[in-house]
C-alpha cells in the first residue's frame, strides 16, 4: 500500500473517531429509507413468495419433461446396445420423474393437481407396461417379442401423451408466472420510485464513508495480512508499512519487531543446524579411523595372532570386538542420517526389479530365520518395477526384514509381500508376529534414537527406521507402520512406479 493514499489526519486519527463519523452519517440516511422499505417489504414478500412457488413448479415441470425424454432415450439405447450404464440412466431418470411430479403436485391445487396425477399415472403405465416388459423380454432372450412390443407404438403413445400434458401445464404455469411478475412489478415500481432519492443518497454517503474507512483501516490491515503471508512463505525480510489509523500503526510496529526477531531466530537456528550437522559428520569421520584400528587389533587378539589368550581373556576380547562393531554401525548410521538431513545423499536412479529384490532378500535372510526357528514367507507379484536407487531400496527393505526377524520370538513367522497398488505405486509390506508396538508409541517410531518399550534388551541404535523413512521419502514414497502389542507389526513401503521428479544423480563418495 502506498503511504500517500492515507491523508495526514487519517494516519494519526484513532479508529474510533473514523468509525464514529461514518456511523453517524449512515444513521441519518438509513432513517430516511427504513420506514418506506418496511412498508413495501410486506407486500413485496407476499407477491414474490407466490411468484417463487410458481417458478419452482415451472422448473419442476420442465425438469420432469427433460428427464422423461432422457429416460426414453436411455431405454431405447439400452435395447440397441445393451450397455448397463444406459439402463442405469433409464432407471435413475424414471425415478427422478416420479419424484419431480410428486413435488410439483404438492404445490398445486384443483385442475392443475389432477393433471399432474394423470401425467404421473401415464409415466408409470409406460414404465410398467412397456419399458420394463421389454427389458425383461430381452434379458430372457425373447428378442422377437420385444421387437414386436417396441414397434407397436404403445410406449411412444404414452410418452407423447405424458409430454404433451407436461408441455400444456408448463405453458399454463408460464402464463401464470408472467401475470404474477406483472403484478409484482406494479407494486415494486411504486415502492422503488419513493425510495430512489433516499437510496441514491444512502449509496453516495456509503461510498464516501466506505472509501475513507477502506483507505484508513481496511487497506492497512490487508497490507499487514499480505506481509504475514510473505513471512509464512519464508520471505523473512518482509516488513509492514506504518500507514492508516493509530491502531494499525501500532500493530505494524509490533509486527515489524516480531518479524525482525523471527528472522534473527531462524538465522540462528539454521546456523545451529549446520553446526550440528558438521559436528556429527566430523566426529563420525574422526571416530571411524581409530575404531577401525581398534577392531583390527581386537580381531588379531581373537585370532591369537599376538599369542595365546586365556579363556577369560578370549571372552573379554570377543565382547570388546562385538561392542566395537556396534559402535561402528552406530557411526555409519549417524553419517548416513547426517547426509540425508543435509541433502547430500544422491540417488543413482534406474529401473529396479522389485520382484527380484524381494526374492534375493528372502534367500539372504532365510538362514538367519531358520536359525531362530522363524518361518519366512515371500509373496511377490511378477514384473514389479519402480524408478529408484536399487541399493537404497534394498537397504530399506533389508533393515525392515532384519527388524522383523529380530523382534519375532522363536516359532513365529515373518512374511514379505510385494504387489501393485493401482497404476502408480508398488507396495512392499513386511509382516511379523513379534512383540508389537503400543499404539501411543507409533507416532515416535521414526524419530532418531527412539526405541519402543516392547523392544526389551534387543540390541539396536534406534536410527534404522529414521534412515529408512528418509530414504523412502527421497524416492517420493511413504513408509508407515501398523502394530498392536503381542500381535506383531506391519511396515509398508509405497514407492511410485515412475518417479520422474527425482534427479538422476550419483551419490558422492
Amino acid at each position: 500500500m502506498d503511504p500517500a493514499s492515507a491523508s495526514p489526519v487519517g494516519r494519526t486519527a484513532p479508529i474510533a473517531q473514523v468509525l464514529r463519523r461514518a456511523i453517524l452519517g449512515q444513521i441519518g440516511l438509513v432513517l430516511i429509507v427504513v420506514v418506506a422499505t418496511t412498508l413495501g417489504f410486506a407486500a413485496y414478500s407476499a407477491l414474490t413468495a407466490q411468484e417463487r412457488q410458481t417458478g419452482e413448479v415451472l422448473s419442476g415441470l420442465e425438469s420432469a419433461n427433460a428427464a422423461l425424454l432422457h429416460a426414453q432415450t436411455s431405454h431405447r439405447g439400452w435395447t440397441l446396445v445393451r450397455r448397463d450404464d444406459f439402463f442405469g440412466d433409464y432407471e435413475a431418470d424414471t425415478a427422478r420423474v416420479e419424484v419431480l411430479l410428486t413435488d410439483v403436485r404438492g404445490q398445486l391445487r384443483g385442475e392443475h393437481r389432477a393433471t399432474v396425477e394423470r401425467i404421473k399415472a401415464t409415466v408409470i403405465e409406460w414404465r410398467d407396461e412397456f419399458a420394463e416388459p421389454i427389458a425383461q423380454l430381452l434379458r430372457d432372450g425373447r428378442d422377437a417379442e420385444a421387437d414386436a412390443l417396441l414397434t407397436s407404438g404403445q410406449g411412444q403413445v404414452r410418452i407423447d401423451s405424458a409430454r404433451e400434458m407436461l408441455g400444456a401445464l408448463a405453458r399454463d404455469m408460464a402464463t401464470d408466472l408472467l401475470d404474477q411478475r406483472s403484478r409484482t412489478d406494479t407494486v415494486v415500481r411504486g415502492v422503488v420510485a419513493s425510495l430512489l432519492v433516499g437510496a441514491a443518497a444512502l449509496f453516495g454517503g456509503a461510498m464516501i464513508f466506505s472509501r475513507g474507512v477502506r483507505r484508513r483501516v481496511t487497506d492497512p490491515m490487508l497490507h499487514l495480512a499480505s506481509v504475514a503471508r510473505d513471512l509464512g512463505a519464508g520471505r523473512l525480510s518482509a516488513r509492514a508499512e506504518r500507514v492508516g489509523v493509530e491502531e494499525t500503526i501500532v500493530v505494524a510496529d509490533a509486527f515489524n519487531d516480531m518479524a525482525t526477531r523471527l528472522e534473527d531466530t531462524v538465522s540462528s537456528l539454521k546456523e545451529l543446524d549446520e553446526m550440528k550437522t558438521q559436528f556429527v559428520s566430523s566426529v563420525s569421520h574422526e571416530l571411524r579411523t581409530p575404531l577401525t584400528s581398534i577392531r583390527g587389533y581386537l580381531e588379531a587378539l581373537i585370532e591369537h595372532e599376538a599369542g595365546e589368550l586365556t579363556e577369560e581373556q578370549q571372552e573379554y576380547a570377543e565382547i570388546a570386538y562385538r561392542n566395537a562393531g556396534r559402535l561402528e554401525r552406530l557411526i555409519e548410521d549417524l553419517l548416513t542420517l547426517s547426509k540425508l538431513e543435509g541433502g547430500r545423499v544422491r540417488l543413482n536412479l534406474g529401473r529396479v526389479d522389485v520382484t527380484a529384490l524381494v526374492g534375493r532378500l528372502g534367500e539372504d535372510f532365510l538362514p538367519r530365520a531358520q536359525a531362530t526357528n522363524i518361518a519366512l514367507a515371500i509373496e511377490a507379484s511378477d514384473e514389479l518395477t519402480v524408478e529408484g536407487d536399487s541399493d537404497r531400496i534394498l537397504q530399506v527393505v533389508a533393515n525392515l526384514v532384519s527388524n522383523a526377524i529380530k523382534f519375532t520370538p522363536s516359532g513365529g513367522d515373518v512374511r514379505i509381500e510385494a504387489d501393485r497398488m493401482g497404476d502408480e505405486f508398488v507396495r512392499i509390506a513386511i509382516h511379523d508376529s513379534g512383540v508389537g508396538i503400543p499404539a501411543t508409541e507409533l507416532p515416535q517410531l521414526f524419530e532418531r534414537f527412539f526405541r519402543a518399550s516392547t523392544s526389551g534388551g534387543i540390541e539396536g541404535t534406534g536410527l534404522g527406521l529414521a534412515i529408512s523413512r528418509e530414504l523412502v521419502e527421497l524416492h517420493r514414497g511413504t513408509l508407515t507402520a501398523r502394530s498392536q502389542p503381542g500381535e506383531g507389526t506391519t511396515f509398508t513401503v509405497t514407492l511410485p512406479i515412475d518417479a520422474k521428479a527425482l534427479d538422476a544423480r550419483v551419490e558422492p563418495s
